[in-house]
């Protein structure tokens, strides 16, 4: 044990392109010129925290109080890493930006990860959030992120991963609301296993041109433009669907077979333009399809 080491004794680090600023802001374990790894705290200004406590013999830092740690606002600017390793439980909004060289992040405790917490780190490849159980606004958005595996996430939110153009698996297995634009314009996705998900938002998965499968078995709302220009979707079976809103699968152009045993809602050009439609099975218990609902459907 080292004892408690106040805020404003920290001085601003400089390591090659690398710029730290502690202050009131973080706190670091230990780094190289290409990582950092360690507890890092947010400042908070209407709470009083002056002081840290660093454990010397697991090497982490905390406050003096045993509360959670974070990885704080604009934490690391145009810093030159490109590996993040840290056990903060909470990443907070803009905790990096310009971090081009960034390629890695293994944050195995981390709960929550704020908005635009890693957007636009283009170079962003690996995540390991095992953990994480929400993702807020445009958190990893336009980065290079290929796989994403979410085992404990419940929600991914507004255009969390927007723009992932390499992206092309998803596995969220717990994940119950997808909202709006989450996956969009992600143009190699191919495969999402959501099994869980109850509310797919809209634009969630808008212009995902390779999507081919997904696994939404849960699903009872299904919200404008969601799947819009999702080209090569082939089928879709949902047995608890009840809503589907305008426009959601408008230019799915390979969807063949739709099975929505349990639908109340088909909203204006649903299925608009999608033209190798052969088969849709609707139960007895849908009460409304709307204008154009199957427009341009030519084969059904």
């Amino acid at each position: 044990m080292i004892g408690y080491i106040d805020s404003s004794s920290f001085p601003v680090y400089t390591y090659g392109e690398m710029f730290i600023y502690p202050g009131l802001y973080s706190y670091y374990m230990s780094w190289t010129p290409t990582s950092l790894s360690g507890y890092f705290r947010i400042y908070d200004s209407s709470l009083s925290y002056s002081s840290y406590l660093f454990n010397d013999y697991d090497g982490l830092f905390t406050d003096k109080d045993g509360f959670g740690s974070y990885l704080g606002y604009y934490t690391f600017e145009s810093v030159g890493i490109t590996t993040l390793e840290t056990n903060a439980e909470f990443v907070s909004s803009f905790a990096t930006t310009n971090c081009s060289l960034l390629k890695k992040i293994y944050l195995p405790n981390c709960r929550f990860i704020g908005k635009f917490a890693f957007e636009s780190a283009k170079s962003l490849e690996y995540i390991s959030i095992p953990v994480c159980e929400e993702i807020y606004d445009f958190a990893f958005s336009n980065t290079a992120v290929s796989s994403l595996v979410l085992p404990e996430c419940s929600v991914i939110r507004y255009n969390a991963f927007d723009g992932c153009a390499r992206l092309s698996y998803i596995s969220a297995e717990k994940c119950t609301d997808i909202r709006d634009g989450a996956f969009q314009k992600c143009k190699s996705l191919s495969t999402a296993y959501v099994p869980s998900v109850e509310v797919i938002w809209f634009d969630a998965f808008r212009s995902c041109i390779n999507l081919k499968y997904i696994n939404m078995k849960s699903c009872t709302n299904i919200m404008a433009f969601a799947f819009n220009e999702c080209k090569k979707l082939v089928a879709i079976s949902v047995p608890y669907l009840k809503w589907i809103g305008d426009c959601a699968f408008l230019d799915c152009m390979a969807l063949s077979t739709v099975s929505l045993p349990a639908v109340l809602y088909i909203n204006n050009q649903a299925f608009g333009n999608c033209n190798s439609l052969k088969s849709v099975y609707i139960s007895g218990v849908c009460s409304y399809i709307g204008n154009l609902a199957f427009n341009s459907c030519s084969k059904l």
